[in-house]
């Protein structure tokens, strides 16, 4: 006979695959995302971005509190391309990445946690920022959680990375993966502009010790985000 323990992770494995596997959207959350896929815009953070083509006209939006930051643009939210950049940048489907980086933009914090950068295939982490926008302007903290509105299903991930360009909307394979399912690769993101990347300004975010940084797999990475993601959501509002 399975174990309880053995049959729910073969249940988060097979569910992580199908791309389904995520936690369900608190009801603050699904209200602030109904009223800013429109393209609702309190207050413009940066504008004249793009999502990699096209024209620039995607922004970094606050909310009137100034509490959250979000990308969002004309009728529109952001879309997802995939980020392979860190440690094992050719492993698995980021095998076909055709400008991934061997270093993460804040891989000098890491070491702090027992591993050398982050892996894009294991770590739940979203690209922010641009050549002219830097989200700690903000107060937007590194490696801080960022709750991430995919689909019908919600996974929280890390600041991790930056973009050199004006493009938004960014995130690394394995959350990509959990999204989207296993179609994502390094050379295949989700054009799409419908998901929702929500940071946080203030140390509240910062997660530090309390993620298990050296975990193996996405599902074990973004289960220890909840803690702190949990109490950042709890508290949004436009």
């Amino acid at each position: 006979m399975i174990s309880n323990t053995l049959l729910s992770l073969v249940l988060a494995a097979s569910s992580l695959t199908a791309g389904v596997y995520g936690r369900t959207v608190p009801a603050n959350v699904q209200a602030f995302y109904n009223q800013v896929k429109g393209g609702s815009c309190p207050h413009v953070l940066k504008s004249g971005l793009s999502k990699g083509s096209g024209t620039g006209n995607f922004a970094y939006c606050a909310n009137a509190a100034n509490t959250v930051m979000w990308i969002g643009g004309p009728s529109t939210l952001a879309d997802m391309d995939v980020d392979c950049d860190g440690a094992n940048r050719s492993g698995g489907k980021c095998a076909n990445d055709p400008s991934g980086q061997s270093m993460t933009s804040f891989m000098d914090e890491l070491p702090a946690f027992g591993i050398p950068d982050l892996d894009a295939n294991i770590h739940s982490y979203v690209v922010l920022g641009t050549d002219n926008f830097d989200p700690k302007s903000f107060g937007i903290q590194s490696l801080s959680v960022v709750a991430v509105v995919c689909g019908t299903k919600m996974f929280y991930g890390v600041w991790g990375d930056t973009n050199g360009a004006k493009s938004v909307g960014e995130s690394s394979l394995a959350l990509a993966t959990a999204c989207f399912g296993t179609g994502m690769s390094g050379d295949n993101g989700h054009e799409e502009t419908d998901v929702l990347y929500l940071a946080f300004p203030g140390s509240a975010a910062k997660i530090g010790s309390k993620a298990n940084w050296k975990a193996t797999s996405f599902t074990t990475f973004e289960a220890s985000l909840a803690t702190v993601g949990d109490a950042l959501v709890a508290q949004l509002k436009l």
